[in-house]
């Protein structure tokens, strides 16, 4: 998996590069950024991962990764996973693309890494049911009707027959 990962203070730093040399032991691709060092706007630089990475790392708070990527959203089936860490590495936190860009699975490894806690906020995972687009995902299947897999997970979620 390609990886960008971005701090905005000193303690983030030093957590971006723990998952850093993580995820690069894991053989994985990654590359730590401090918004300090970065040469060109943020905005830019998100812009970029948003096209060229399979999943982008913001360890810093909630609400300037959503600001930040807010401009780049496209869909859920074209959008990268986005990954949250508080700057201390207590908690990692999936903003985006948890099943179909594969946020919830990399919030889990992340964790894994940091000894924190994953956060993970999609309802098929957290009652355990079936998920049409992480089935779809893991089959190399394609959806042509995205709109679809809100009512399936809501008629699972209900116990309702599909």
């Amino acid at each position: 998996m390609r990886l960008a990962i971005i701090s905005f203070t000193f303690q983030g730093g030093r957590t971006a590069e723990r998952l850093e040399r993580g995820f690069k032991d894991l053989g994985h691709q990654s590359r730590a950024f401090s918004v300090q060092k970065l040469k060109i706007p943020l905005s830019k630089f998100v812009e970029t991962a948003f096209r060229d990475e399979e999943g982008l790392v913001f360890v810093g708070a909630a609400g300037i990764a959503v600001r930040s990527i807010a401009p780049c959203l496209k869909g859920k089936d074209r959008d990268p996973a986005v990954i949250v860490v508080d700057e201390l590495g207590n908690f990692t936190v999936s903003l985006l693309s948890g099943h179909l860009g594969g946020a919830n699975e990399l919030a889990v490894r992340l964790a894994g890494e940091l000894g924190a806690v994953p956060v993970i906020t999609t309802a098929t995972d957290l009652h355990g049911s079936f998920a049409v687009d992480l089935f779809a995902k893991r089959n190399d299947l394609w959806i042509h009707n995205r709109e679809g897999i809100a009512r399936v997970s809501a008629k699972i979620l209900a116990g309702e027959k599909i």
